[in-house]
């Protein structure tokens, strides 16, 4: 790929963003699109322009936060989002470490009760969605966009 050519890589990060603990991450990611979908009152797809773009940002306040480095900042027009303005996003608090859980759906159904009382995830006006996990350590950390 050609420099400045297509969406920005997500940055380096310790952890993984594709298994953890023998869990698929990605799967995850999916799963809690359907549950959280199983609950709202309207619609919303699963957009992976803004799951790029959650995995960017992720990976960097991972980066960061593990090795101080800092990140090139990255708005949604990079990732091709259609949103007016940018997407509402930002990372989800999650207290619990993967090493609890021993699937996907187990730890899906834990991130959507702590992320669905959030009016940006549940609520109306948005289309489209996209988050992602990743792990260091045994700690996960969620980025959620959505616009």
């Amino acid at each position: 790929m050609l420099p400045g050519i297509g969406q920005p890589s997500p940055p380096d990060a310790p952890g993984s963003g594709g298994e953890a603990a023998g869990i698929d991450l990605e799967a995850t990611e999916e799963l809690v699109h359907e549950r959280l979908e199983a609950d709202r009152e309207y619609a919303r797809a699963y957009d992976d322009g803004l799951a790029a773009y959650a995995e960017y940002h992720n990976r960097a306040f991972v980066a960061h936060e593990y090795e101080g480095r800092k990140v090139d900042p990255v708005d949604s027009n990079d990732f091709d989002v259609d949103c007016r303005g940018e997407p509402t996003a930002g990372r989800v608090p999650v207290r619990f470490s993967v090493s609890e859980y021993d699937d996907a759906e187990s730890l899906a159904a834990d991130l959507a009760v702590v992320m669905a009382p959030s009016d940006q995830v549940t609520g109306t006006g948005y289309d489209g969605e996209g988050l992602d996990i990743h792990v260091v350590d045994g700690s996960i950390y969620v980025f959620y966009a959505a616009c």
